[in-house]
């Protein structure tokens, strides 16, 4: 009672199936793996913990950043070799690039950059930058930020909510 896990339903219809079953835990926004072997999601317990979930089966491994805390939803690149997430701090929230072979990660963003309400971001197709949502002065904003480094590109500016941002 009161845990959100992770369901699949077939395209063409049918039974739902449960791909999260972990009562301590409370799963939310998943994001599918570029290959659609498992999904990157967030629980919910003491603070945000980030993990991937096999879709055959529902094991659970954590990608937790060691030495991070309180970290966002997080996006696959498109080789599925990288996660984009959001981390929340005394600072604000920032944009963190996480290698999924050796455990690394790198900071692209400084500053309290990233929405604390919003946290999502998005790879772009061609793995060179991610979006994110920004909320300066109180308006939303879009920002693509360098993947391999320098200043975050402002791509729009609106006067009401962005909750989500996605590349098409």
């Amino acid at each position: 009672e009161g845990v959100q896990s992770i369901y699949i339903i077939p395209a063409a219809g049918g039974t739902p199936t449960a791909v999260t079953d972990r009562p301590d835990m409370t799963f939310y926004v998943a994001r599918w793996s570029p290959d659609g072997q498992s999904i990157s999601t967030n629980s919910q317990s003491a603070q945000s913990e980030f993990w991937s979930v096999n879709i055959d089966g529902g094991e659970t491994t954590s990608l937790q950043p060691v030495g991070l805390d309180d970290v966002g939803p997080g996006s696959f690149s498109p080789e599925g070799d990288r996660v984009a997430f959001a981390r929340a701090s005394a600072e604000g929230d920032d944009l963190f690039v996480l290698d999924l072979e050796d455990g690394s990660y790198e900071q692209l963003t400084h500053g309290g950059s990233v929405s604390k309400r919003w946290p999502f971001v998005d790879w772009s197709p061609d793995g060179q930058t991610i979006a994110f949502i920004g909320d300066e002065d109180g308006d939303s904003q879009v920002w693509a930020a360098p993947v391999d480094g320098g200043e975050p590109m402002l791509l729009a500016s609106m006067e009401s909510d962005i909750a989500e941002v996605s590349y098409s």
